[in-house]
This record gives structure tokens, C-alpha cells and sequence, in this order.
């Protein structure tokens, strides 16, 4: 079965049309390019949007789903979905927002993204990131979730635009608040726009202190790239209180979620949970070459995953008090 090329638009890319089309008649040439072209353009198009979110997707979009998985007690299959995509098109927005800003950063450290790659110029990435911003606006309005989504747009505007993710301390803030906003608006999507128990407000407090101290993880491998746009990330400003901050974050943060699981699960679980931040936080003070970084942090991330359950468990444990 041939395999079309979707790396540029049929309309641009003549190698792309598998043989049975160059021996037919120019009639049915014209027919077969009418109803390929649009398909191969979307799917262009479709493939450029996922670029821009690729690398974010494990550590945000699947993380904030769970998070509203498990904080909707009576959700469905279509409220997840929604949710999913709702979380996902705040996450674009951001991503088209940050990369147009910095698109030499990015031919560095990440060539396959859509400017640095080519496949999307700067201006049409300044156009789509303004366009972005009335879509996700409303589609928030639709759900239910407006203040999940101005609060976003403003925390993109402020973090991209306004340049204060270049100092550490507004960088790991506003990462704390767009998490929480990813965190308050799907949950209460995939609750049916149902409005969150207290104790889902209290997990989504603790995912912000968790993000605040401990997002710095992000910039140990992106160090190169951040020095290239004189930002002032931990690392940078502070390098050996960044490495000594993880163990002793990961594992305050680890042990204080795991001890919810004495009562829910049993102690085996809680105690696995803890040597594993503290092992997560331990590498990235051990290990600090480029690729080291890289897989700490991903390590972080699952953690970081696991968590969502941890932070349900706190929430049931906080309803059956507030139900005695």
C-alpha cells in the first residue's frame, strides 16, 4: 500500500501521489487531486498542531485527565474527552504562544518543532497564537470552566509575552497557577460542569505548592537553551540550591502524600511512594550531564503522575470527615 508524505501539502509536494495516479487520465487526475488535496492539507495542518504540543503531552495532558478522572466520582467516557481536549487546546495555546517567542532556542534543543523545523513561519505562529486565544476563551465559556480559562490566558500572556518566565520565582508561580488552572477546569469538565467538592479545592491547593517547589526539575536540561535567552532559572541563578532542593522537596512531598495511603491502601504502598521521590529527587543531585537531566525528569513527571492518585486519596479521606 503506498504511504503519502505529510510532511508538506499535496499541493506543494508532487512526490507525494502514488503511481496508479500518475498513469491515469488528466480526468480522473483532477478528480483524484480534488478529493486527496484537502485530506493531505488537514492532516498537514493536524500533524504541525500536534508538533507544538508533542513534547508536553506525557507531562500535561495526560497527568491534569487523570487528575480529573479521579476527582469525578460520576463522570463519563464523553466528559473525559472533553476534558482531555479541553486541557490539550489551553496547552496549544500556550505552546504557540512560548515557541514563536523563542524559535532559535528551539532549532537547538528541539529541531522537530514547527518553527524551527520550517513547517510553520514566525508571522503565521504570531496570527495563530492571537487566534487561539478568543477559541479557547470561548470553547472555556462553552464547558462551563470561564475563569479556569481566562485565568490561563492571562498566566500565558504574563509567563510568554510579558517575559516573566525569565526570572526563576515569577517562573515557578505562574507554572504553579497554570497548573492549577489546567487542574480546576478539567475537573470540573469531566464533572459535567457539577461544581467540585471542597476537598477537590484542597488537592488542587496541594498540586500548586507541589508545582511551586519542584518545577525547576523542567530547567536542569534546558539549561543551554535558557542561557541562550538570558533567562534566570534556578539552575542558573542558584545551580547547587536547585540540585540540593529536589531529594529534599521530592521526599517532604512523597512521604506527606504517601502517609494518605496508611488508611486507604496500606503502608507498603505509601513507603514505595516515597523511596520513590526520594530516589527521583536524589538523581537529579547525583547525575547532571544533559541526558541525565533529561531522564529525571521524566522520572519527575511520572511521579508527578502517580501523585494525582495520592491527591485523590486525600480528597476521599477529607469528604469521609466532612461527611461524619
Amino acid at each position: 500500500m503506498a504511504k503519502f508524505d505529510i510532511s508538506t501539502p499535496i499541493g506543494l509536494n508532487p512526490n507525494a501521489f502514488p503511481p496508479a495516479y500518475m498513469r491515469s487520465s488528466n480526468a480522473t487526475r483532477r478528480l483524484f487531486t480534488l478529493a486527496l488535496c484537502p485530506a493531505q492539507t488537514l492532516m498537514y495542518h493536524a500533524k504541525t498542531l500536534y508538533l507544538f504540543t508533542k513534547s508536553d503531552i506525557k507531562t500535561i495532558v495526560i497527568p491534569i485527565t487523570l487528575f480529573a478522572w479521579l476527582s469525578a466520582p460520576n463522570t463519563s467516557m464523553i466528559q473525559i474527552l472533553r476534558a482531555s481536549f479541553w486541557t490539550w487546546l489551553q496547552l496549544l495555546h500556550f505552546c504557540v504562544s512560548n515557541q514563536s517567542l523563542s524559535p532559535e532556542e528551539d532549532k537547538q534543543n528541539k529541531p522537530d518543532r514547527p518553527l524551527a523545523s520550517g513547517r510553520l513561519g514566525l508571522k503565521q505562529s504570531r496570527i495563530l497564537r492571537w487566534l487561539l486565544l478568543p477559541l479557547c476563551v470561548t470553547l472555556s465559556v462553552a464547558f462551563d470552566v470561564p475563569s479556569a480559562g481566562i485565568s490561563f490566558a492571562i498566566h500565558t500572556f504574563l509567563y510568554n509575552e510579558m517575559g516573566l518566565n525569565s526570572h526563576w520565582s515569577t517562573r515557578n508561580l505562574l507554572n504553579a497557577l497554570g497548573y492549577s488552572s489546567f487542574d480546576a477546569g478539567a475537573s470540573v469538565i469531566a464533572q459535567a460542569g457539577g461544581i467540585p467538592r471542597q476537598a477537590a479545592s484542597v488537592a488542587r491547593q496541594l498540586s500548586f505548592w507541589i508545582v511551586f517547589t519542584t518545577i525547576h526539575a523542567q530547567d536542569f536540561y534546558d539549561e543551554a537553551g535558557d542561557r541562550l535567552d538570558n533567562r534566570r532559572t534556578l539552575p542558573i541563578v542558584m545551580p547547587e540550591v536547585a540540585r540540593v532542593s529536589m531529594p529534599i522537596f521530592m521526599t517532604a512531598w512523597s512521604v506527606i502524600l504517601g502517609i494518605r495511603w496508611f488508611s486507604s491502601v496500606n503502608a507498603l504502598c505509601a513507603l514505595c511512594f516515597a523511596l520513590f521521590g526520594f530516589g527521583v529527587g536524589l538523581r537529579f543531585y547525583l547525575y547532571r550531564s544533559y541526558q541525565a537531566d533529561k531522564f529525571s525528569f521524566l522520572l519527575y513527571m511520572v511521579s508527578t503522575a502517580i501523585s494525582k492518585p495520592e491527591l485523590d486519596s486525600e480528597r476521599e479521606s477529607i469528604d469521609m470527615v466532612g461527611n461524619r
